[in-house]
C-alpha cells in the first residue's frame, strides 16, 4: 500500500521518461525501517534520568531527494510545492526535497524496543538527503489492547528522575497538534534495486547541543505532596506539560539513519 505522494512522485517520474530526461528513478525497493536504540539514562540539570518506557505515535514516515532527480528547473519545483507545501515547513528548515519513498500508515514505535521492526518502506531509486513524519494520536486499531494508556495521545514516557537521596516515578502523556511534522531530518543513502540496509528511526532524548526533552521540566519538584510518583498531562500540571510537548517538537531529538 502506497500512499499519495509516493505516487504523485511515480507519476512525475513518467511525465520525466516521457520528455525523454533521466529515467533512473523508475525502479523500486522495499527496506525494513527499524527501532534504533535510544540512550535511556542521562542527566537533564542536576537530576538523573531513566527513561523505562518510550512510545510514539506517527503517521507516514516520508523519505526526500534534493539531487539526482534531473530537469529540477522544470516539472520538479512543481512536483514538490504540491507533496510539501511551503506552509508546512518545520520552522527553519528548508530541507523538505521531493518525496520519492514512503513507510505508509499508522505506527506506533517503541524507542526502547532496539531492532524491532516498524514496518517496509518503498523507495525509488535514488540519492536520499532527508525524511519528515508527522505526529499522530494513538488509537485502538493501531494494535493497542483498550486500556493501553498511550491511546489518544502522541507520547508516553515513563521512568524515574533522582536528585541527590529523592527518587520520585514518573508517567507523561503528551498529545501533538493534529498534523503536526517534522522535516527535514538529514538522511544520506543511496537506495538502489539491489538494496539491502535497513533504515534506522532513533530518538534522542539529549540532542547535539545537550539540550534535553526534559528542559524546563523539573521532575522531582513536581512531585509536591512526596509520595514518589508524578503524572505529567494537561489536567494535572499543565505547565511541565507544555514543555514537555514543546521540547518533543524540536527535531533534533529525531533522527534517521542507515544501519548496514
Amino acid at each position: 500500500m502506497y500512499g499519495t505522494r509516493f505516487w504523485i512522485a511515480c507519476a512525475a517520474v513518467s511525465c520525466i521518461a516521457a520528455c525523454d530526461l533521466d529515467t533512473s528513478l523508475a525502479p523500486r525497493v522495499e527496506l525494513d525501517v527499524v527501532v534504533q536504540a535510544t540512550e535511556d539514562t542521562f542527566s537533564a540539570d542536576d537530576t538523573q534520568i531513566e527513561l523505562t518506557e518510550v512510545r510514539m505515535a506517527l503517521e507516514t514516515l516520508e523519505f526526500t531527494t534534493e539531487g539526482e532527480m534531473h530537469a529540477r528547473a522544470g516539472l520538479l519545483p512543481a512536483l514538490h510545492d504540491l507533496v510539501v507545501p511551503t506552509a508546512l515547513a518545520h520552522p527553519g528548515h528548508s530541507a523538505g526535497g521531493e518525496v520519492v519513498g514512503e513507510l505508509v500508515g499508522r505506527h506506533v514505535v517503541d524507542y526502547l524496543d532496539a531492532g524491532s521492526t516498524v514496518g517496509l518502506a518503498t523507495l525509488l531509486a535514488a540519492d536520499y538527503s532527508g525524511a519528515n513524519f508527522t505526529f499522530t494520536t494513538a488509537e485502538p486499531s493501531d494494535g493497542l489492547a483498550e486500556d493501553d494508556p498511550l491511546i489518544g495521545h502522541t507520547f508516553l514516557l515513563a521512568g524515574t528522575a533522582t536528585r541527590g537521596d529523592v527518587e520520585v516515578q514518573f508517567v507523561a502523556y503528551v498529545d501533538q497538534d493534529e498534523d503536526r511534522s517534522i522535516f527535514g531530518l538529514p538522511l544520506s543513502f543511496t537506495a538502489t534495486e539491489s538494496s539491502t540496509e535497513q533504515l534506522g528511526l532513533r530518538f534522542a532524548p539529549v540532542d547535539p547541543e545537550g539540550d534535553t526533552i526534559f528542559a524546563d521540566v523539573d521532575i522531582v519538584s513536581l512531585d509536591e505532596d512526596g509520595d514518589g510518583f508524578v503524572e505529567i498531562s494537561a489536567d494535572e500540571n499543565s505547565e511541565a506539560w507544555a514543555n514537555l510537548r514543546r521540547n518533543l517538537q524540536v527535531h533534533d531529538h529525531y533522527a534517521v539513519e542507515v544501519v548496514e
